[in-house]
């Protein structure tokens, strides 16, 4: 590509990108918009639907037949179609919270096709710049977006091609956003831009400029390899662990649709599914719970934990069906060894093979999962609750957990001592986010306490010291115990009730005893006085 091709293909990009914010926020620009699409297009647009059929699509065939048949929209008539088609189906169209993203594919399908052809070669152009060539792989997504619901940016990354996706490593990336284009290092994960990112004008755009950042960090993408053999262990706590199988989709047909399931992190089941496993992955499934996601019985892809948020229909552009819903999920771990051929001959439910789309992995099942799937195809172990295994109960500490973490501001003391002080407190080792769930639940419970020192924190104010006591009239002190005392002590009550083989926690009887008891001495104290008034001693 010529310097000249690429300046004016940036421009007309970053333009449409413009347009598109105007089409979000404008429903009179949107109606104007459709009424320009030349015929051919909406003969092209009809002919891909006419074979479909959908809650969506059949609303997107009846304003294509009537723009096809040389009339004119106005809001009040494309509101009008809507209405026809929403009424009773109000569910499916969740997903869709803007004009734009029902009637998009009128405008994007074939209109689009000319920045399509140019993001093609420009990302070619890069790889073959950066000399990037079998060590990298790309993805884009235009401006029909990665859901098919629409959208307003178009961008594209290139990764490390051991990755699962963009979304498990690091990426370069390019995004097209409302008339700028902006470049970066970034890394899905954690949502941070490592390098970067830069922002710039179509006008102020320079390709070289562009590709001198690149050349300057490719090597954070070429290193980016995936950790393929440590062994990550996870902690479930009170979550729970569900096999999901895309077994329908399994065909390499479909690939381009199991594509666009990996790229959004989207874990699907049709509504219709029996056995009460639709009602669950509605229901049942919670944020932080675990899944494994399988291909049928093809493909070991990932496991992932489930995000906040509720369930939604697939649009019917993606499965080319009514009925598919999804819920969102974040990657924690790309399988290692993809391949279950050596599970065939396991069919019991959990398994890729067995006859299940949804199903729940139980405790008692656990440490058989461990064993035939999560540790051999993932590099994964799950721990059920209350276990432990960096030491087992009764094991003497290898080192003191008297440790001091130093270096300068913004090296991650913090940050690291909220994983030292889960893995000294419950001998687990995990990540970060699992580590500060457990840590803020510990926090709570009293098990563990943090503080910040500051200048004017005194010796008496972390140990014991005196402090005014301000409620009384006039001058005199009380004593003060500050944190390091009240966490000994807890320290040691715990330990003495572990000896005496006790449990902290009083039982019902002592409770009981201790909140009658002041009503048993108030009673006789009645008593007693009556006794008193009623005789006289002498």
């Amino acid at each position: 590509m010529t310097d000249q091709e690429i300046k004016k293909g940036i421009k007309d990009v970053c333009e449409i990108s413009t347009e598109i914010a105007t089409l979000y926020a404008d429903k009179n620009a949107l109606v104007a918009k459709l009424n320009s699409v030349p015929q051919d297009e909406l003969q092209k647009a009809f002919d891909y639907y006419a074979s479909r059929s959908g809650v969506i699509v059949d609303l997107r065939k009846d304003v294509l037949k009537y723009l096809k048949d040389g009339n004119k929209l106005d809001l009040t008539t494309l509101e009008g179609f809507i209405v026809k088609h929403k009424t009773g189906k109000e569910n499916q169209y969740r997903a869709y919270k803007n004009y734009y993203s029902i009637f998009f594919p009128i405008i994007t399908f074939y209109g689009h096709n000319p920045i399509r052809e140019f993001i093609g070669q420009f990302i070619s152009e890069i790889i073959n710049r950066l000399q990037l060539k079998d060590k990298v792989k790309h993805i884009y997504f235009d401006f029909q977006g990665a859901r098919q619901q629409g959208s307003d940016r178009l961008w594209f990354a290139l990764f490390n091609k051991n990755q699962a996706s963009q979304s498990t490593g690091l990426q370069i990336f390019a995004d097209f956003h409302h008339g700028t284009i902006k470049y970066g290092i970034y890394r899905h994960s954690d949502a941070s831009y490592i390098k970067g990112p830069i922002e710039l004008s179509p006008e102020s755009f320079d390709f070289e400029e562009m590709l001198k950042f690149y050349e300057e960090n490719k090597n954070l993408i070429i290193d980016d390899e995936p950790i393929k053999y440590k062994l990550l262990t996870i902690p479930l706590n009170q979550n729970r662990l569900y096999k999901i199988s895309h077994g329908s989709f399994k065909t390499k047909a479909n690939e381009s649709i199991r594509d666009v399931f990996k790229e959004n992190q989207w874990i699907v089941i049709h509504e219709d599914t029996k056995k009460g496993q639709a009602e669950a992955f509605k229901n049942d499934l919670t944020e932080g719970d675990f899944v494994y996601i399988t291909i049928g019985g093809n493909e070991l892809f990932a496991i992932a934990k489930v995000k906040a948020g509720s369930w939604g229909y697939v649009p019917e552009d993606i499965t080319d069906e009514n009925g598919w819903i999804y819920r969102e999920v974040e990657y924690v771990k790309a399988a290692i060894n993809s391949d279950p051929s050596a599970l065939k001959s396991l069919k019991e439910f959990i398994y890729p093979s067995g006859n299940s789309t949804f199903t729940e992995i139980t405790i008692d099942k656990i440490e058989e999962a461990n064993k035939n799937i999560f540790e051999p195809h993932f590099g994964v172990e799950f721990i059920s609750k209350g276990a432990t295994k960096i030491k087992e109960q009764g094991e003497l500490q290898k080192h003191p957990n008297n440790i001091i973490l130093f270096g300068p501001p913004g090296t991650g003391k913090t940050y690291n001592s909220i994983d030292k002080a889960v893995e000294i407190v419950t001998g687990i080792k995990s990540n970060h986010e699992d580590s500060k769930e457990i840590f803020d639940k510990l926090k709570k419970e009293g098990q563990i306490e943090f503080i910040t020192f500051h200048q004017n924190y005194s010796y008496e104010d972390f140990m014991v010291g005196i402090r005014p006591d301000i409620e009384f009239e006039q001058l005199r002190f009380k004593p003060y115990r500050g944190i390091f005392y009240e966490i000994a002590k807890k320290a040691k009550e715990n330990y003495l009730a572990s000896k005496e083989q006790t449990a902290l926690a009083k039982s019902f009887s002592q409770v009981f005893n201790e909140i009658i008891k002041p009503m048993v001495r108030e009673e006789l104290s009645i008593v007693k006085r009556q006794f008193c008034q009623g005789y006289r001693v002498v």
